[in-house]
């Protein structure tokens, strides 16, 4: 074998390494990206649950978001289905709030079809039981701050594993 031989076999070993190596790359970066991804999901996840909490325990800026808002009519209305004060049911409103976004980080950051299957479970049964399924069905910010992937996984959820007279009471 000669020089001219072993070079080349030297350069196409050298080539094969390089494309392995810009795989490798490449392959971390996209795991990287789905991680960011995944961080940037849970602290959205985070700040609107701590709202929620913030709204759902502190009276004074509950009725200040009402008033401000005009939303007297809303609470007052989602009260008498829940049978209780417009007030307390901004307060549960809130709270709704702060464990559906708990769920759609959740929801968006599982990896296992063991995880989703449990997800669901959960989900199935915890909305489809007053007070959380009268708030879904009604308030207009748990829905509407979702995305519909998600509506669509609870509503599934729902009608899967939800116990049906409580599921008729949020409808």
């Amino acid at each position: 074998m000669n020089w001219d031989a072993i070079s080349a076999i030297a350069e196409t070993i050298g080539v094969v390494v390089v494309v392995i190596s810009l795989i490798y790359l490449a392959t971390q970066i996209k795991f990287a990206k789905l991680a960011a991804a995944d961080v940037s999901r849970h602290l959205r996840s985070t700040g609107v649950r701590e709202i929620g909490f913030t709204m759902a325990t502190n009276p004074d800026l509950r009725k200040n978001w009402v008033e401000a808002g005009s939303l007297d009519r809303v609470y007052s209305e989602l009260g008498e289905r829940l049978g209780v004060s417009p007030d307390a049911a901004a307060q549960l409103d809130w709270l709704v709030i702060s464990w559906v976004w708990l769920h759609w980080g959740q929801y968006h950051s599982t990896n296992t079809q063991a995880d989703i299957d449990e997800l669901e479970q959960l989900i199935g049964v915890f909305y489809s039981m007053p007070p959380i399924s009268i708030i879904w069905y009604h308030s207009p910010y748990p829905k509407g701050l979702a995305d519909p992937e998600f509506i669509r996984f609870v509503e599934v959820a729902v009608s899967k594993y939800g116990r049906s007279e409580d599921t008729q009471n949020g409808k």
